[in-house]
């Protein structure tokens, strides 16, 4: 997981595909270590334009755990799923689903930045008053918290009228792979 994550702090796509399918492979991993790598991957698929197969890894990532903070983070991700594909009842129970999982985190920072998803994921289907409405609670908080990561994505909610994930490019190894 820790190379994973340094490999998508450095941007570089590729490898996170790459090193998590190959620990998915080769290592038994916990429910958590799993549900974590799958989560990852389906972070890449999603901004590598690939929804069906983030949905496809983070729908396993539910499978594998029933860690709260896990489940936050897939609710969070499956509604970014949800508005790429243009599923407005799907993205509206992530969310119902995201509410009663934030009941069970007791990590604030955890909670507002699957907030800050969830805002992104309703600006990316056309809720743009919904999407600012959230964006702004969650920015006071964030501000409150000293969480500039997720203060600074919703400034990019509030700056915007519409939210487009910000495409990588994957190389067909690892397209292959997340598909």
């Amino acid at each position: 997981i820790g190379e994973m994550t340094a490999a998508r702090a450095n941007g570089d796509w590729n490898r996170v595909v790459t090193v998590g399918l190959r620990a998915l492979r080769v290592k038994p991993l916990s429910g958590p270590n799993r549900a974590t790598l799958l989560i990852l991957i389906a972070t890449v698929a999603l901004r590598a334009q690939q929804p069906r197969a983030a949905g496809g890894a983070l729908r396993q990532a539910l499978s594998c755990s029933r860690h709260p903070r896990l489940r936050l983070q897939v609710f969070a991700k499956m509604a970014k799923v949800a508005a790429a594909l243009g599923h407005r009842d799907e993205l509206a129970e992530w969310a119902r689903k995201l509410s009663i999982a934030a009941t069970r985190v007791n990590l604030p920072g955890d909670e507002l930045s699957a907030r800050s998803e969830l805002a992104q994921a309703f600006a990316m289907i056309g809720e743009t008053a919904r999407a600012r409405r959230l964006a702004m609670a969650v920015r006071a908080e964030a501000v409150g918290l000293g969480l500039s990561i997720v203060a600074r994505e919703c400034d990019e909610i509030l700056k915007k009228r519409t939210i487009t994930l910000r495409p990588v490019h994957l190389s067909r190894h690892a397209l292959r792979a997340v598909s």
